[in-house]
């Protein structure tokens, strides 16, 4: 009976030491989850994205002699607001738009989207100087302390003193025999059919001229005229070479005051006249 008896207190003391045991090892497991939470914190904290360098204050441009600013920021438009001329240099500055808008007989020049340089002699397509834009915060390709416009933003400058450019003469040589000779650049006749040539405009999405179309590759402004005059419309256009639209109204936001420098594709039928480009109409209406 005595022998029983310490054998269940032996049995006793050994459950109380397993207990006791398995109290500690659960606690340094705990322990363990703790400082491997406190670890990853402390890795998150450090590989977190580092804040935003402070921006750098653009310094004024330094522009050529007559030039100064017109308008500090202003939205570009759909076509353009400057359409006399382009360059496209990775070297930009606002004096070299400046110099070669000028070398092309420009008073206005317009930097755009770093490397972006556009010329003319007012602003056109319904921009103005009244459109404000906050986006001209691109660092110039040719020099990082000046800006060059923005994402459809423009920094515009202004030379009232620039003669507009006139080409030389050429000089008066016979050409000898074998000699080819340029054929003379398409133009646009005044009027056709009673309907008066209202220049080059851009085309619109959906189509400017909605009310009937004709393409072949026979097409001549005569052509297109005949056609649309035929059919009773009071407004006709050519475009992309060999397309003819009609109507007699403008539809889908088209406007005669949406103009476009792109009408340089002479017509498929007659090499001698334009009939618009890509995206952009020879108009006549009455």
């Amino acid at each position: 009976m005595a022998s029983q008896a310490a054998s269940a207190f032996s049995a006793s003391v050994s459950a109380a030491q397993s207990a006791s045991a398995f109290s500690a090892s659960a606690s340094a497991a705990q322990q363990s989850i703790s400082a491997y939470s406190a670890s990853l914190s402390a890795y998150s904290a450090s590989s977190a994205a580092p804040s935003p360098s402070p921006s750098v204050t653009p310094s004024a441009p330094t522009l050529p002699s007559g030039w100064t600013v017109a308008a500090g920021c202003i939205q570009e438009v759909a076509g353009r607001a400057l359409t006399g001329a382009r360059l496209d240099d990775p070297n930009l500055t606002p004096a070299v738009c400046a110099n070669f808008c000028a070398s092309r007989g420009f008073k206005f020049a317009g930097v755009e989207w770093y490397t972006e340089c556009y010329c003319g002699d007012s602003l056109v397509n319904g921009a103005s100087t009244d459109l404000v834009s906050g986006q001209c915060n691109r660092a110039c390709g040719g020099d990082a302390t000046q800006t060059c416009g923005g994402a459809n933003a423009i920094q515009l400058y202004y030379n009232p003193n620039v003669v507009a450019a006139s080409p030389s003469p050429s000089p008066s040589v016979a050409p000898s025999p074998s000699a080819s000779v340029a054929p003379p650049a398409p133009t646009a006749p005044a009027s056709i059919n009673g309907l008066a040539n209202k220049g080059c405009i851009q085309e619109v999405s959906g189509r400017a001229l909605t009310g009937d179309s004709l393409a072949n590759d026979n097409m001549t402004l005569q052509v297109c005229g005949d056609y649309c005059t035929g059919k009773g419309f009071s407004m006709f256009g050519v475009e992309y070479g060999r397309e003819c639209y009609c109507g007699n109204s403008f539809s889908n936001g088209g406007s005669a005051d949406l103009i476009s420098g792109q009408c340089n594709m002479p017509c498929a039928g007659n090499s001698a006249q334009l009939c618009g480009g890509p995206n952009a109409i020879n108009l006549y209406s009455a």
